[in-house]
């Protein structure tokens, strides 16, 4: 897993996470950074290198959100979170 030790947000991030996925920057930072999360790269060819993690949002009724990390600078673990959005189907993501 690549190590993520800092996650940059900027406004327009936020502000699409909330009115298209009902997520708050606090849910995806509990995802990124939760203990059963998972990570790992993914070279899509539309988006690029990117690290996709999906693990659960840490409040009562926990949900299952998928975060899109750009790497900043890798080497010292900063990103950009691109997008995170909790998927309709439950199976998704899940290798074939």
């Amino acid at each position: 897993m690549p190590e993520i030790r800092q996650v940059v947000f900027s406004p327009q991030i936020v502000e699409k996470i909330w009115e298209t996925h009902g997520l708050l920057q606090w849910d995806v930072e509990n995802v990124v950074y939760g203990s059963e999360s998972e990570a790992r790269w993914d070279n899509d060819p539309v988006h690029g290198i990117r690290v996709i993690v999906r693990g659960l949002t840490g409040e009562a009724s926990p949900r299952l959100v998928f975060v899109a990390l750009r790497p900043i600078d890798p080497e010292t673990g900063v990103w950009a979170c691109l997008t995170a959005f909790v998927p309709t189907d439950a199976s998704y993501g899940e290798e074939e």
